[in-house]
C-alpha cells in the first residue's frame, strides 16, 4: 500500500486518505495510520487543513530509490482488505 500512496502523491500532488481508501478498498483508518507512519519517516507531511498529506520528499525519488515500493505500485493483483481474496488492481 505504501507504493500506491506514493504513486498517488506523485500523480496528484497530495494524498487524501478517504479517496485512497475508496480506490483500493481499505479502511480509512488504515490509510491514515500508514500516512502517519510515512510522516514519521519524513516522507509525508500533513497539510494545514488536516484533510490530506503532501510530500515530505519527492514521491518520484522515493519510488526510484525503493524498488519494492515501485513493485507494489506495478503489482497486477492485490489482496482485498475486505474479503482477503485476490482482485485485479484496476
Amino acid at each position: 500500500m505504501w507504493g500506491h500512496i506514493l504513486e498517488t502523491l506523485r500523480r496528484r500532488g497530495r494524498v487524501e486518505a478517504d479517496r485512497v481508501a475508496t480506490e483500493f478498498e481499505y479502511a480509512v483508518g488504515e490509510i491514515r495510520t500508514i500516512c502517519r507512519e510515512m510522516a514519521e519517516m519524513g516522507w509525508l507531511e500533513r497539510a494545514e487543513t488536516d484533510r490530506w498529506w503532501t510530500a515530505g520528499e519527492s514521491a518520484a525519488e522515493l519510488l526510484g530509490a525503493y524498488p519494492a515500493l515501485k513493485a507494489d505500485v506495478a503489482a497486477p493483483e492485490r489482496p482485498s482488505a475486505r474479503t482477503g481474496t485476490e482482485q485485479p488492481a484496476d
